[in-house]
Formats: structure tokens, sequence, C-alpha cells
């Protein structure tokens, strides 16, 4: 057990230096604070995506492979409970070089032969790299 006399130099040190002790306390409470927000942050994060993604209409999976879809395979996905839509359509990245040498790295995404889904047909759960063609407003901050 810590004598009383350990407690009282403690004492009596804090209170010979309240000021310093007080700018330790307040750092602590600050970085403490900090943490707990950054802590938080990635699950609202993640909540106000999903809720975003909900209200545009953005497709809910994508699958993507390397050496291509077959057409097999779009009607496995076709098949699959609760999917609604499927819209094949490939993708590439390119590197544009300037005259002046500057780069510039794009991707280019094809639009399915049919065009845009309506949204009558891309309500959620659906299968499609691209959004509806029904005009949305941006989302409200969430809060």
């Amino acid at each position: 057990m810590v004598n009383r006399s350990y407690w009282k130099n403690i004492l009596r040190t804090v209170r010979g230096s309240m000021s310093r002790f007080l700018a330790i306390f307040a750092i602590v409470a600050l970085g403490s604070g900090f943490l707990a927000g950054v802590l938080a942050s990635p699950l609202d994060m993640r909540i106000s995506a999903d809720s975003y993604m909900d209200r545009a209409d953005m497709y809910d999976l994508r699958v993507v492979s390397t050496q291509g879809l077959t057409e097999g395979d779009m009607d496995r996905l076709r098949e699959t409970d609760g999917v609604l839509s499927v819209g094949p359509a490939y993708d590439t990245d390119i590197v544009l070089v300037s005259e002046t040498g500057d780069t510039h790295t794009a991707r280019i995404h094809t639009l399915p032969s049919s065009g845009m889904y309506p949204p009558e047909q891309c309500a959620a759960p659906c299968i499609s790299p691209w959004k509806t063609s029904a005009p949305r407003r941006a989302p409200a901050p969430s809060t």
C-alpha cells in the first residue's frame, strides 16, 4: 500500500503546477474524443453510402471476370432469386498522353445494347453497372 506522504507529495505537486496539470488533462481529453470520433466514423460513412446508393437506384452487385462472362453465366445470374436485371458490359482503363507529355488516365465503359434500364426494371436488387435513367435529386446530407 502506498503511504500517506506519497499522496501528499502528489497533491502538492499538482497544486503547485495547476495550469500544467489542466493543460495535460485537456490534451488527453481532446485526444480521447478525437479517437472516439475516428473509430465511430467508418460505420457512419458506410450507413450514409448505403443510403445514398439505395436512393440513387445504383446496382447492388457487380460481377467481374478476368476471362469474361459467357451467355450461360448471364443466364445463371438472371435465374438467381431476387435479381431483376442483368446488364453485361465491358470496361477498360486507358492512359492518354498529350503532346506535351502529360499523362491522364481514363476508364471507358460500354453501354448495354438496349441502352439504360428503365427505373421500374432496376428496383433493388438489380445487377447492373448503370444507374437508372430516372432523374434524381441530390440526396440530403445525413445527420
